[in-house]
């Protein structure tokens, strides 16, 4: 089926930019990977400098997090039927 909005465009399918990109969106030339990126981000996201003290508990919660999750499975849960798994006809 067609859309249904009336945008005053021509009815029927959207068609493809011949640009590439949709207007609006960032086309050659954007940075959109690699260390200018990597620059831009943590630009963006260190305006006050590296808090060293708070990485490094920040790792430490994930890493213990992450430790009590695996501790917290029961043996064994998690396959997916291979073999000695309960359900797998070599059990059976």
């Amino acid at each position: 089926m067609g859309e249904r909005q009336d945008d005053g465009g021509p009815t029927g399918r959207r068609r493809v930019h011949p640009e590439g990109t949709p207007p609006g969106r960032p086309g050659p030339g954007a940075v959109t990977a690699g260390p200018d990126l990597e620059a831009l981000l943590a630009a963006a996201l260190l305006r006050d400098g590296v808090d060293a003290g708070a990485e490094q508990r920040a790792v430490a919660a994930f890493l213990a997090a992450r430790e009590a999750g695996r501790t917290a499975r029961a043996p064994g849960a998690g396959t997916t039927g291979g073999p000695g798994a309960a359900g797998s006809a070599a059990a059976r």
